[in-house]
This record gives structure tokens, sequence and C-alpha cells, in this order.
């Protein structure tokens, strides 16, 4: 919307939309700091709402819409890495100081999306000795929702074991200018007393954010 009290000259009206993915890291060593910087585009396009002409006294309104690209990657704020979305309006004003408006849009999966393409997880341990087999709902999740989890052991009968426990690991991999960082994250243990014999364990777990990133920064999103 454009509201203005007098005629004023324009060179147009215009919507930018940006996405960026960045990553920082900082190394120190005694008192020498060295800060290392990736920066990539995800997303950039511009989108003409007027043309270069003055504009009347009055208020004006500039209906207009955008898709997300399907291959955008979900919004994220990490400790080395960040993918950000920028929608900005911008009046261009000759001889003046332009008018313009900026918020940051924020990118998710789509919920379906992620049903469709998540896959069963299954995996055993092999070896010798006792045997674990694991299984989980599916291989995609979203923020503090809860994952089903079930854990059969075999091959106990000549085994002392003392306890079992899941634990969820959550990593972010960043890269920038040649150099690695790499961040881990630990959710609290859940923990089951066991017994000789197979055993069934059945166990919820509270998931949190979890995603990587690469050079100069990639994230891991749902197949296609």
């Amino acid at each position: 919307m454009i509201e203005t009290t007098r005629e004023v000259s324009s060179r147009g009206l215009y919507v930018d939309f940006t996405g960026t993915e960045e990553t920082v890291i900082t190394r120190s060593a005694g008192k020498t700091t060295v800060t290392y910087r990736s920066k990539a585009t995800v997303v950039q396009w511009r989108l003409p709402l007027r043309g270069e002409e003055s504009i009347p006294p009055g208020t004006y309104r500039y209906p207009f819409q955008f898709q997300i690209p399907a291959h955008a990657l979900p919004s994220y704020a990490g400790r080395h890495a960040s993918v950000k979305y920028i929608l900005s309006a911008r009046l261009d004003v000759p001889l003046w100081l332009d008018t313009v408006w900026t918020t940051e849009v924020y990118v998710f999966y789509d919920r379906p999306s992620v049903r469709t393409f998540a896959q069963p997880v299954r995996f055993r341990s092999g070896g010798q000795g006792p045997e674990v087999y694991v299984e989980l709902d599916g291989d995609r999740f979203f923020a503090r929702e809860l994952i089903g989890c079930r854990i059969t052991l075999s091959r106990t009968e000549n085994a002392r074991i003392r306890r079992v426990y899941t634990r969820l690991l959550g990593g972010e991999w960043a890269k920038a200018d040649g150099q690695q960082e790499p961040s881990r994250f630990r959710s609290p243990r859940m923990s089951h007393r066991a017994t000789a014999g197979p055993i069934h364990i059945t166990a919820t777990s509270s998931r949190w954010a979890s995603t990587s990133l690469g050079d100069s920064t990639s994230l891991r999103r749902p197949r296609s």
C-alpha cells in the first residue's frame, strides 16, 4: 500500500524476495582471531508492481502473491550457519531517499510432503554376542514431535546386561573458506533396565531440531 499527501515522482514500485545461506566460523589461537565466511543465494527475484510515473495524492493498494520455490531450504539459525529469507518492498524516488519496507519470511517443510517421503528405519547391531534391533516410525520428523521407537534385544542368554538406553543426537556441519566446524547436541538419555532373554522395549522420544549444513551450506530435505 502506498499513501501520500502530495504528488510524488517515482521510477517504480517493486518487491524483492531473497533467500541466503551463510556460514561463519571463528577460530582463535592465543590473541589471534580469524573469521571465515561463506555465503550463497538460495533464491532471488523481483516483482514489479508499478512502472515509472508520478503518484497523485491518495492511498493505493497493490495486491500480489508469490510461491516459495520447491527447492527452497527451511529457515535455520544455528551456531555457525543460517538460512534466511527476506521480503522487501521499495518505492524508487528520484533525487530522494527510497521508501523501503522489509520483513523476514520463515520457510518450513510442508508436512504432507515429509510424510509422503518418510521411510521407516530398521537396523541391527550385528557382530557376536547380544544383538540390538531398532525400529523407528520414520526418518523425518518435526521439532517437538514424538518419535515412536522399539528396541529388541536377542542372544542375551549368556550376557549380563545392566541397562539399555537411547539418546537422540542432533548436529550441524558448517564449512566456510575451506574450514569445517561440526557441532553436536545431545538429548537426555532414556534408559531401561534389562534382564536376560529376548527383550522388547517400546519408547517414545522427544524430537528436537537437528540439521546439517555444507559448503556454502546445504540442508537435508525430503526426497522428491
